[in-house]
């Protein structure tokens, strides 16, 4: 294969990479909801070899005889505040609402549910929802026993913001949790207008709600699919990209997991046990605030495969916006610093194009010459490579070696609550939302095409020539729905880019390189 094929196989390929990582990463793209939208989820799904959980419910609220049921009873409401935080729950032990110091955003806009969570126990083959008769202990503590299921239930708010709950049984029993959620649906749950989407999903990036359990590595699970299976996890919840629900237990527990396709998730714990305890924890996932909470929380912000650099790279960012409170200039600034760090790789990989270029008119010539000879042809070729020093992949390997802390940057970027809401300058209001006016992307596109005329042309196919001119533009209308935050990491990474590639033109013919 010529260099100048080689050339254009490497470009599609990297494009193509690029391609699959912005639909991966940002595929479910539509602006946030801007009001919070209360839903109730009315009926509760059945489980694999088991009776329906609505009619289990019924059965234990009293409305069918079952002898070990509890009295039909109105539930009542509970709030625990310690001031700080509050949650609500009910006599079913009903995860109604939180609010704490760490989170920022309405508990059902986020787990997409009214009553986000409960707790279930095995009776003769079914499982029931308690009921207890809860005594307030505090503003922040209930007390409370069901006597037909001979269990009882201490709920308080630990100094951290959590949530502790300690179930204790009579006996061994078998526990249920149930988390209750909901795909996203802009239309239902009040968007009002929907940002551009080169892939035409037509869904939320920001409110993708997932189900994440802790178990050797995170693990999610888009609501509304269905799985089943088992799992050792430290917890599991609800997660909307940038807050999660989460119920950790204090240590590992085997589990066996059903997700539904009405967006229930049903967890049965494995091993019997006449002790249920674990924390509530409901927060924004600021990286920070997780690892403070402990249990492992801080592993719901996922790095990805590249996380030895994306978390240097995240703390980098942190360490910036420290010195100047601006999370747009840490991220300019960082962009700079990368770029300045992988500056002698760039160099290399200039250096190493212009040779290509100088040999491109000699290498059509060979390519015209023999023609019809293709193995002359890459004999020749080889040899004018070896006679002017030229290696055909030279140029391709310092680009290689600079792609994994792009990447890194570029998931630093996308997964990083902290950016979340947090304005720039002028009418870039939130770094985590596109640009309303589309400056940023417009900018990068313009950037991205004079980069391309300066760069060193290696390709002498006129068809090649005439798919890389259009790069910009196909990049450009893939950033038009991008994050602005991503969008001023590539502006500036771009234009300190073509300030570079200037220095290294002036540099090779000083040279003579």
């Amino acid at each position: 294969m010529g260099a100048e094929q080689s050339r254009a196989l490497l470009a599609v390929v990297l494009s193509g990479f690029i391609l699959i990582a912005w639909n991966y990463f940002f595929g479910k793209k539509d602006s946030a909801p801007t009001a919070p939208v209360v839903t109730q989820t009315s009926a509760l799904p059945k489980p694999l070899g088991r009776e329906g959980l609505e009619r289990e419910a019924q059965l234990a609220q009293g409305s069918e005889t079952l002898p070990e049921g509890p009295k039909q009873k109105t539930p009542k409401i509970h709030d625990l505040s310690d001031g700080k935080n509050d949650y609500t729950l009910d006599d079913h032990l009903g995860v109604m609402s939180a609010q704490t110091l760490l989170s920022t955003a309405d508990f059902s806009l986020v787990t997409g549910s009214k009553r986000a969570f409960e707790i279930w126990v095995e009776r003769n083959g079914r499982y029931l929802r308690p009921f207890f008769e809860f005594k307030r202990q505090s503003s922040s503590r209930l007390k409370g026993r069901d006597e037909s299921l001979g269990l009882s239930a201490i709920i308080d708010i630990l100094e951290s913001g959590k949530l502790h709950l300690r179930l204790d049984s009579q006996k061994l029993e078998k526990f249920r949790l149930v988390f209750f959620s909901k795909e996203f649906d802009a239309e239902k749950e009040g968007q009002s207008g929907a940002d551009f989407d080169f892939f035409g999903t037509g869904a939320s990036y920001k409110f993708i709600r997932k189900y994440l359990f802790l178990a050797k590595d995170l693990e999610e699970i888009l609501v509304g699919d269905e799985e089943e299976g088992d799992f050792q996890s430290r917890w599991l919840g609800i997660d909307s990209n940038y807050h999660l629900f989460a119920f950790a237990f204090p240590e590992k527990k085997s589990i066996h997991y059903q997700s539904k396709a009405d967006g229930t998730l049903i967890a049965d714990l494995n091993q019997e046990s006449s002790v249920l305890e674990g924390n509530f924890a409901y927060t924004k996932k600021h990286y920070n605030d997780l690892k403070s909470l402990g249990e492992g929380l801080h592993r719901g912000v996922d790095f990805g495969f590249l996380a030895l650099i994306a978390l240097p790279l995240f703390n980098g960012l942190q360490m910036l916006y420290g010195l100047i409170p601006n999370w747009g200039v840490a991220i300019i600034l960082l962009t700079l610093l990368i770029r300045l760090i992988t500056f002698p790789l760039y160099y290399k990989q200039m250096k190493s194009m212009n040779k290509m270029k100088k040999v491109g008119p000699k290498l059509q010539a060979l390519k015209e010459k023999h023609k019809g000879d293709p193995k002359r042809q890459q004999m020749e070729t080889m040899e004018l490579f070896k006679r002017e020093k030229v290696n055909p992949i030279g140029g391709c390997l310092p680009l290689i070696l600079q792609m994994p802390i792009f990447i890194a940057f570029y998931k630093v970027l996308t997964i990083s609550a902290e950016l979340d809401n947090q304005p720039f300058v002028g009418w870039i209001v939130s770094l985590t939302e596109k640009d309303p006016y589309y400056v940023l992307p417009i900018a990068v596109t313009f950037l991205m095409w004079m980069n391309q005329k300066i760069m060193p042309q290696t390709m002498t196919d006129p068809t090649q020539q005439k798919i890389m001119n259009f790069m910009p533009l196909i990049f450009g209308l893939i950033f038009l729905s991008m994050p602005a935050g991503l969008n001023l990491y590539i502006l500036v990474s771009t234009a300190f880019g073509i300030a570079q590639q200037h220095f290294v033109n002036k540099r090779m013919e000083q040279v003579g390189g």
